[in-house]
């Protein structure tokens, strides 16, 4: 292992380990079995990787995913044997018996139409889920105007097909450097409940043709333990003001103005406050009294 490969490890587990998220999905990760998961994340994380099978793949180097999801959210990972493709799916329990598939994927460039339907047809195996996320580098390279490709590629043909099929919509809006989709968020959860933005905190230095993305999403996990849970408030009295003032002028407001609907624009507008709140506002455990406060 290079010198800045290990550099870059140690970059991003400080990143992760300074930010608080549920949810970490990761393409091209490059890793092998020689690299612990401990190597990327605290202990707070459950973490499920795909490294690229070397034996079953041209590219003897590059490829891999990776979900890490706190371990207070109840999920386990979806087995489908005998599938080489590189990619892992994930069952995360939600509140009132419902669940949420979730999906993260690496194609790798060139990868023939083939190998793009035997990743749509293992959905058939996986039962009725009422929430679908599925993210990840399709490596298709297409315009803001995603149907507009429809013609050029027949594997495109293909993808629509399959999101017809389960109700989805491509909702990542975040262009590269080239003002191409190569990361496509595939989902049959409501807008509303959804809301992607080019994230201001990247985990490593960004490749530009990949945006680091963050994903806001209106949902209750199921808890692993409940008795260890509490109610947490933010606590302003010993917040970084200077970096939440920072923080709330670096944002370009501007994307508010693409909502058609004010409800949307409210509710993204709140997402940005929390996500500032929960780098530069410490929380503390809210007191509980059994009697009524007067």
């Amino acid at each position: 292992m290079s010198v800045v490969f290990e550099l870059k490890l140690l970059i991003f587990f400080s990143s992760v380990a300074s930010e608080d998220f549920d949810v970490i999905c990761l393409t091209e990760t490059w890793l092998c079995e020689q690299i612990n998961s401990s190597d990327l994340f605290e202990d707070r994380y459950l973490v499920f990787r795909k490294e690229r099978d070397s034996s079953t793949s041209s590219c003897k180097r590059g490829g891999g995913v990776i979900i890490a999801i706190k371990k207070n959210i109840s999920a386990s990972q979806i087995h489908v044997p005998l599938i080489d493709l590189e990619c892992i799916w994930i069952s995360v329990k939600l509140i009132l018996g419902k669940k949420l598939l979730l999906c993260v994927l690496y194609l790798p460039p060139a990868s023939g139409i083939d190998r793009y339907n035997k990743f749509f047809d293992c959905f058939d195996r996986f039962g009725s889920f009422e929430n679908m996320f599925i993210c990840g580098d399709f490596n298709l390279s297409i315009n803001n105007n995603f149907n507009d490709s429809y013609c050029l590629y027949p594997t495109l043909r293909e993808l629509l097909n399959f999101m017809h099929l389960f109700n989805m919509k491509q909702i990542n809006k975040i262009l590269n450097c080239n003002d191409k989709y190569l990361d496509f968020i595939l989902s049959n959860i409501n807008s509303c409940d959804i809301a992607i933005r080019h994230s201001d905190r990247p985990l490593v230095t960004e490749d530009f043709h990949h945006p680091e993305l963050s994903i806001f999403m209106q949902f209750v996990p199921a808890r692993t333990n409940k008795s260890t849970d509490h109610v947490l408030k933010n606590d302003f009295k010993r917040a970084d003001f200077p970096l939440l003032w920072y923080s709330i002028r670096e944002i370009d407001w501007n994307f508010l103005l693409t909502f058609s609907d004010v409800d949307d624009a409210v509710y993204n507008f709140y997402n940005c406050i929390d996500d500032v709140f929960a780098r530069t506002v410490p929380l503390k455990r809210a007191i509980t009294k059994k009697s009524p406060f007067w």
